[in-house]
């Protein structure tokens, strides 16, 4: 099968390497795959690689930096002439629907009757993270067109696929998509992760005292929520002199050199799972609001696969998951006071970390293994009128 997947995120950024696991993981089934993603720099040409059996084509863009979201009509008009001259495919795969993902996909099925699927991995409208990321100008100007991108092309899919309940609901309730056009995924963990960590050894490695009790946080996170993340490890801290926090990602530099803060900013993927593996206890604090109802939390995929109980709010997709795998405990709201009972509680339930561990290694085997998601996707494609 010929398949292309595009998205408007440019080469090793913001969610390139989960997008691209998409990509990966249906070529290893046998599949001719092209990744359509945006160039770092460059403004003439398209940029390309070979990776993992994946052709990626990279397209130029007019803007810089963090300006290159998918809205220059440069970067537009680069991808749809390149999808005529590289088409058809058998199916064009969107995961967001930005203008320059959009547009040259809806061009490309016009002209070569191409099936469409529009995946659905974050709610930006209606709500969602406009409201935790974005200014007020920003929502009442180029935010309202963004809306109007996330949800007015989807009636013209063959199929869809959303990353939530909440997102499924909405677009079968508010879109009028049948459910039956739909399928539920949600991003992939890597089984090659799934490996016995040795804490002991991992901390010499760091240079992290094996004496302590680490808890870790991993990632991009909103305000509401960051508000809840550092207000309960205070509090934790003052409690207990044998606790560490580790918060990797660049927006928690500024609490680098505090006290019990070990704070290293952007990691690579190896250094990642050696601060996973060094943990103890994984922290998810979700404030049960739109935006984390709508999402999934990429940081499962990684805090799972390291066998670490997780502490996590009881909002979203994570509730849903509690039903059936035993991975940590779920405080009793989305609070502060309650955030932080759980995750004393989970402090003084050693003799319970391994066992809530398997659970969450059983739960990213059965739920999470990219193998297993890459089969759904074919399976869907063929269920809505692929034919090889």
């Amino acid at each position: 099968m010929k398949i292309l997947i595009t998205t408007h995120t440019q080469y090793q950024k913001n969610a390139y390497a989960k997008h691209f696991e998409r990509a990966k993981y249906l070529a290893k089934l046998g599949n001719e795959v092209t990744f359509l993603i945006t160039s770092n720099s460059r403004k003439i040409g398209f940029e390309e690689k070979i990776i993992d059996n994946v052709k990626v084509l990279m397209a130029p863009d007019l803007l810089w930096g963090v300006l290159r979201q998918g809205l220059c009509p440069w970067n537009i008009i680069n991808r749809i002439i390149k999808l005529l001259v590289i088409g058809p495919f058998n199916s064009i795969h969107t995961i967001d629907s930005r203008p320059a993902t959009i547009l040259p996909a809806l061009v490309s099925k016009l002209i070569f009757k191409s099936k469409l699927f529009m995946e659905w991995t974050d709610l930006f409208g209606r709500g969602g993270a406009m409201t935790q990321r974005s200014s007020k100008l920003y929502q009442l100007t180029f935010g309202k067109i963004e809306s109007f991108f996330e949800e007015y092309f989807r009636k013209y899919a063959d199929g869809t696929f959303t990353i939530s309940t909440y997102l499924t609901d909405l677009q079968n309730k508010h879109l009028n998509i049948s459910k039956d056009k739909n399928k539920q995924l949600p991003l992939g963990s890597d089984m090659a992760r799934i490996i016995d960590y040795d804490k002991k050894l991992l901390r010499l490695k760091m240079n992290l005292d094996i004496n302590k009790i680490f808890l870790i946080y991993v990632g991009n996170i909103y305000p509401d929520d960051e508000e809840v993340l550092i207000s309960v490890c205070n509090e934790i801290l003052k409690k207990y002199d044998e606790v560490n926090i580790i918060l990797i990602g660049m927006k928690f530099l500024n609490y680098s050199g505090k006290q019990q803060y070990i704070c290293p900013g952007f990691v690579d993927d190896e250094t990642l799972f050696d601060y996973l593996g060094a943990a103890d206890i994984n922290l998810l604090p979700l404030k049960d609001n739109i935006t984390n109802n709508a999402r999934f939390p990429s940081k499962m995929n990684d805090y799972f696969v390291t066998a670490r109980p997780l502490v996590a709010s009881p909002t979203g997709e994570i509730k849903i998951l509690y039903n059936n795998y035993k991975f940590g405990i779920l405080s009793d709201s989305d609070n502060q006071t309650d955030f932080r009972n759980a995750v004393l509680e989970m402090i003084n339930s050693s003799d319970r970390w391994s066992e809530y561990g398997a659970e969450a290694v059983r739960c990213a085997r059965e739920k999470f293994d990219n193998n297993i998601l890459a089969n759904q996707i074919i399976d869907h494609y063929k269920k809505c009128g692929v034919v090889e």
